[in-house]
């Protein structure tokens, strides 16, 4: 009588196991050929944007504004066309994540992931005033001294600090609401 009642009951549980299963294979697979789709298209619109980019000369044009000497600053080794191209990429790579798992009812992840993509235009947004910091504050320190010099005033190297840790000090509180 318990030996039956086990029995049924392990049968019950791989019955229920196996229909569980071959009810999600298709939603599996459905997830997999999104993902690996998304993978393919985030890749291509990643160098089609670089392309576009480089086509509009964006790079050498940075690159007489400073913009390569901050990116360097920062550690990122690569050009800015390359640097927006591979965050595009990565950006839709998530977004394709989350309708992955979306699909797989994984919908904590999926929140989760779609969170990190809404929240990437501030990192950006951060990059990019960091950059900007970092250009104006060199400049706005060369202009002080400059001035000074001009003006025979004492202390120029004292006025020049001053001036670039005041644009970092309202750079970094940029950064930081962001």
């Amino acid at each position: 009588m318990i030996i039956n009642e086990w029995a049924d009951t392990v049968t019950q549980g791989f019955t229920q196991f196996g229909v569980g299963f071959v009810k999600f294979i298709p939603n599996l697979v459905a997830a997999i050929i999104i993902f690996v789709i998304g993978w393919f298209v985030a890749v291509a619109i990643g160098k089609l944007i670089v392309e576009i980019l480089k086509k509009l000369k964006l790079d050498s044009f940075l690159e007489k504004t400073g913009w390569k000497d901050a990116m360097e600053k920062v550690d990122i080794k690569m050009t800015v066309s390359e640097f927006i191209g591979a965050l595009c990429k990565w950006i839709l790579i998530l977004v394709f994540l989350g309708m992955a798992a979306n699909i797989l009812n994984l919908s904590t992840f999926s929140i989760f992931v779609l969170g990190v993509v809404a929240w990437l235009p501030k990192l950006v947004a951060a990059v990019l005033i960091f950059i900007v910091t970092v250009i104006v504050a060199n400049f706005a320190e060369k202009a002080v001294k400059a001035a000074m010099s001009k003006a025979k005033v004492e202390y120029i190297d004292v006025a020049g600090s001053i001036v670039k840790w005041a644009v970092w000090i309202f750079g970094i509180l940029g950064v930081l609401v962001q």
